[in-house]
């Protein structure tokens, strides 16, 4: 009966390995994952074969995060040989039928040991077979190689934006590449990888790449509606106001009457021109705002004290102002 269970544990054995090398390239030549991506598959084309699915993802904190597989490949190697040895312990483990009938100092049969020559070729052979298809498998990550930036863009943003430079072209063109790269990702990224052996699944790590993109959009939007609702509309507002109430303040004798024309004609031919610029350049921020695909600000009932909402107001009467206090001069 050893002999028997010796035998099975043989045929388990090479059935384990025949398995294995239904994914050996007698040429070595394994299709790469650049290469499979930009094949044209027909209805004659074949799928590579695939019998274990790994998935691609990103981990780690912001600073330090990277792309790999949710498993580790080594680990998905080791654990694929040991099942050759969970074989043979399974196998050791059947006892003797006689030790219900007699006492026996030996419990079980035959035992296999892991040094046996049938179990180290076996071993061997499997692992050169995982070898090579995972050296192939470990290029996908480089699919990924232009995207890989994306996961270090936090810190640029935020030393970029720190230096309150507002620029519509340098927002434009950043804003836009975050664009270009989603659309990129969606045309050139599948959503899964047929391997010789793995299926590799990245349709979530796609997504995740996505939502980066969109996630770094969203903080250049939000900067520049801070910019303009709030920095920049306050700013020209208080100027406006700073004029307005500069010409309430009647003069009392000559001098302050010579001050008075003085700041009248700085304000009609300096402060105003600025004034106008400034404002002009709001509008087109918010027409560049329009233009860009995110949430568009919304107008409500509760945006009656919003900065740009009561510049809009002060502004509008700031010519007649000017004009009243050209008057009052005469």
């Amino acid at each position: 009966m050893s002999n028997q269970v010796r035998e099975l544990a043989t045929k388990s054995i090479n059935s384990y390995v025949e398995f294995f090398r239904r994914f050996k390239r007698a040429d070595g030549k394994y299709p790469t994952p650049q290469e499979i991506v930009k094949r044209d598959y027909d209805p004659d084309t074949p799928f590579e074969q695939t019998f274990l699915t790994l998935k691609l993802e990103i981990v780690g904190k912001e600073k330090e995060q990277e792309i790999r597989f949710e498993k580790d490949l080594s680990e998905v190697r080791n654990k694929l040989v040991e099942i050759v040895d969970l074989m043979i312990e399974r196998i050791n483990r059947i006892s003797r039928a006689d030790t219900q009938i007699a006492n026996s100092s030996k419990t079980h049969l035959w035992d296999i040991e892991k040094k046996d020559e049938i179990v180290i070729k076996a071993k061997d052979e499997i692992k050169k077979i995982l070898d090579e298809n995972l050296e192939i498998t470990k290029k996908t990550l480089n699919i990924y190689d232009n995207f890989v930036f994306l996961l270090r863009e936090g810190e640029k943003i935020r030393e970029f934006l720190e230096k309150k430079q507002f620029n519509r072209e340098d927002f434009e063109k950043r804003i836009m590449s975050y664009i270009e790269t989603i659309i990129l990702i969606k045309e050139t990224c599948p959503y899964e990888i047929r391997l010789n052996m793995f299926l590799i699944q990245t349709e979530e790590l796609n997504n995740r790449l996505v939502e980066l993109c969109e996630k770094h959009i969203q903080t250049y939007v939000n900067a520049i509606k801070n910019y303009v609702y709030v920095d920049e509309a306050s700013a020209v507002s208080q100027s406006i106001r700073d004029i307005q109430n500069k010409f309430s303040n009647m003069p009392k004798d000559t001098k302050a009457l010579v001050q008075s024309d003085e700041f009248y004609k700085d304000v009609e031919n300096r402060e105003k021109q600025i004034i106008m610029h400034r404002y002009q350049d709001l509008i087109e921020w918010l027409m560049f705002l329009q233009m860009l695909p995110q949430p568009k600000f919304q107008e409500t009932q509760e945006d009656e004290k919003n900065p740009l909402l009561n510049l809009h107001t002060i502004y509008q009467g700031l010519p007649q102002n000017i004009e009243k206090q050209a008057q009052a001069l005469d």
